[in-house]
């Protein structure tokens, strides 16, 4: 697998992560006595007991190999129902470096159905259908607000606060690897230590004063990938020259992703065209 490959699946199983987590966080965020901590589980319960929402994502990312850097923008918009989850993405994610870029869009379907979900993308005219076990990244870990070890004020104005909220890395770490069993990646031969000593993972959420919700969350995952480079360095299967490259090219890339929700309880009725589940073929997710 070359290493632009095997970076790219990393991120969509970590992208995947996050996004799968949004509808499930609140109802494990029990009582936490600290006031910034239970301002944070209070607006992450009102995003969780919404009916529905629209996203806004943007991810931007570079990764510099050799003297070249290849840069990533990914925008994407995103409505979603809630119970039961459907939801319709349109993206549109260019790469390149200084002389030449490539666009690609896509458009996706995701439904809840039957323990699952169906997901129907369009990325080059025809439709592809996958299917990803139905998991909640908190099943294991009933006090995911034991995995807060702090939550710090950064900025306020008449209209928003923003908070650093930090979380220990071994909740990362398990959830991680639980997307990776969903979507197959555990076939892909992986080191049992590929998720080892990741550290805490910071990120900024933003909450609405007025209605207590949480209208931003920004995630830099930069850090955790060069802990991973370094983690895939490290292993005895890895030739000795190769080393330093995995972790010149994982300690040299940066990943930013920003979600802003909106239209609360506003976003009209998603519908799956028929003909999206009739003339969808089946692949695999990953």
């Amino acid at each position: 697998m070359s290493r632009t490959k095997f970076l790219a699946k990393i991120i969509m199983v970590y992208l995947m992560t996050m996004l799968f987590s949004v509808c499930s966080i609140g109802n494990a965020m029990a009582a936490i006595n600290d006031d910034h901590k239970e301002l944070v589980v209070q607006a992450y319960e009102k995003l969780f007991a919404l009916k529905s929402y629209h996203m806004t994502l943007e991810t931007t990312g570079s990764m510099s190999f050799l003297g070249q850097t290849m840069n990533m923008v990914m925008n994407g918009e995103c409505d979603t129902q809630v119970k039961p989850m459907v939801a319709k993405n349109v993206m549109t994610i260019t790469v390149g470096d200084a002389s030449a870029k490539n666009e690609q869009k896509i458009v996706q379907y995701i439904e809840e159905a039957k323990g699952q979900f169906a997901i129907y993308s369009n990325m080059n005219g025809c439709w592809e259908k996958q299917y990803m076990p139905q998991y909640n990244p908190l099943d294991e870990y009933a006090s995911y607000s034991k995995a807060i070890t702090s939550v710090i004020p950064v900025e306020e104005n008449a209209e928003v606060a923003v908070f650093a909220v930090t979380m220990d890395g071994s909740y990362l770490k398990e959830n991680l690897e639980q997307a990776m069993n969903s979507t197959n990646m555990k076939k892909v031969s992986f080191s049992d230590e590929l998720f080892k000593n990741l550290g805490d993972i910071t990120y900024q959420v933003t909450i609405n004063k007025e209605t207590a919700t949480i209208v931003k969350s920004v995630i830099d995952m930069s850090g955790i990938l060069a802990a991973i480079g370094n983690n895939i360095a490290n292993d005895k299967a890895v030739p000795a020259e190769q080393k330093s490259i995995i972790q010149g090219v994982f300690s040299n890339t940066r990943l930013v992703t920003t979600v802003v929700f909106s239209k609360f309880n506003s976003v009209d009725k998603i519908v799956i065209p028929n003909e999206v589940k009739v003339n969808s073929l089946p692949t695999k997710l990953i």
